[in-house]
């Protein structure tokens, strides 16, 4: 068995190995030898170099993945709108929610409403509003 020498151990850190020796029952020096072992597990250093990733096979995995759940696809897509602009369209679609009777809308139901043309003759095919003179 080899021996391990440590220097500049923090007091704190000898403590609670104390602490911990003397609830397990052990010496301090069996207590620090469980520590390690628990901490580095033996693992095998790889003699070969690893098996190169066929990224082609890769991708098509995670294609059939996303095409299994394809709201989580389109959430992983990056918006490149600011918070600014979200939230200003958040505000819009609120907007034209209130001119609405009955349940809240979806935005989808929303939009093909206004495609439509059968939304409130004040607000303009984005939903703004704009000034109907009778």
């Amino acid at each position: 068995m080899a021996t391990l020498t440590l220097h500049d151990v923090p007091e704190e850190l000898l403590s609670r190995l104390e602490q911990r020796a003397h609830f397990h029952g052990r010496s301090l020096n069996s207590e620090v030898v469980d520590c390690l072992t628990r901490l580095v597990p033996a693992v095998k250093l790889a003699t070969t170099p690893p098996t190169p990733v066929d990224q082609d096979a890769a991708l098509a995995r995670i294609r059939e993945i996303q095409a299994r759940f394809p709201g989580a696809a389109n959430a992983t897509q990056q918006d490149m709108r600011t918070p600014e602009e979200i939230q200003a369209q958040l505000a819009h679609f609120a907007e034209l929610r209130s001119h609405f009777k009955g349940p809240p809308l979806t935005s989808e139901e929303i939009i093909a409403a206004i495609e439509r043309d059968s939304h409130p003759p004040e607000l303009d095919r984005f939903g703004n509003r704009i000034n109907v003179e009778s």
